[in-house]
């Protein structure tokens, strides 16, 4: 079975968890780390990025996740953080390349050739950093290219 304690946490995860504890004076890293995976899976479903697995086929990105901290812990602050400074410029470019990419190619089909584009860019660094290999070694990450029709 895989030890989960000596795993390491992804590098830009990390960073932005330093960020969000130094930002809302919190030296305690759990409440932050599950807010960044969080805002990481947020992004990856919105691409429509799927896992493929042997068992169950291809599963769509997702997290259900119950983040809990005591009052004055910063969970308010370092969620408008995280909305406001690091999602939102996946948001704005996502929606603008997807409109763009529909405009010259019309239909509908366009807005989800953007999505795979970006959600093969965002699996290659799952695959590489943010997924424990052992936890991608049944499939790995890969675009809904199924969804593109």
């Amino acid at each position: 079975m895989l030890n989960l304690d000596k795993l390491e946490h992804h590098p830009l995860s990390e960073q932005l968890v330093k960020i969000l504890c130094e930002k809302v004076q919190n030296d305690n890293p759990l409440f932050f780390r599950v807010l960044v995976a969080y805002y990481f899976s947020v992004v990856a479903s919105s691409m429509r990025c799927t896992i493929a697995t042997h068992d169950r086929g291809d599963i769509p990105v997702n997290l259900y996740a119950l983040n809990l901290g005591n009052s004055g812990s910063g969970k308010g602050h370092s969620t408008t953080i995280m909305e406001t400074e690091v999602v939102h410029l996946f948001r704005q470019r996502f929606v603008e390349d997807s409109q763009a990419a529909q405009r010259q190619q019309g239909g509908r089909g366009a807005v989800f050739d953007a999505g795979d584009r970006l959600c093969t860019q965002v699996s290659l660094v799952a695959n590489r950093w943010i997924l424990p290999s052992a936890m991608i070694s049944s499939g790995g990450v890969s675009p809904a290219a199924s969804m593109a029709a």
